[in-house]
């Protein structure tokens, strides 16, 4: 898979790559849109399955009072989270080659990945100093 190209998160004869992911080679390999179905069907069950624990979670933490507000911003949070990097990576593609396309949102994931934990090792100085 490109990703795998781009940013191998294990070596590529490891065994203990995921059943999704699995299935998703094996579907391209094998060019069977019947086994890509099912792995698309198996990745949207576990996204679901972990959006379901999360949303537990922040319902848990959020005041009672304020509950409403926290969980309509995780919904969005979502949301825009899962569609805005799409539809980006879609357009991309069309006005570039999809392989640059998936460099520059791989580079993109990297460098807000980077900004998240510079933003959270600040907040943790900020609160440890007070």
């Amino acid at each position: 898979m490109a990703v795998d190209l781009i940013v191998p998160v294990r070596k590529r004869n490891d065994q203990r790559a995921t059943p999704t992911r699995s299935l998703g080679r094996t579907a391209q390999a094998m060019r069977s849109m019947l086994l890509l179905v099912l792995a698309a069907a198996l990745a949207g069950l576990t996204l679901a399955l972990g959006y379901r624990g999360s949303l537990e979670v922040v319902n848990q933490i959020a005041p009672d009072d304020r509950r409403a507000e926290v969980v309509s911003s995780y919904y969005i949070a979502c949301f825009l989270g899962n569609s805005v990097p799409v539809i980006g990576l879609g357009v991309l593609s069309t006005l570039a080659d999809p392989f640059i396309a998936s460099v520059a949102f791989a580079g993109t994931l990297a460098a807000c990945s980077l900004a998240a934990l510079a933003w959270r090792q600040q907040h943790q100085t900020e609160t440890s100093h007070h």
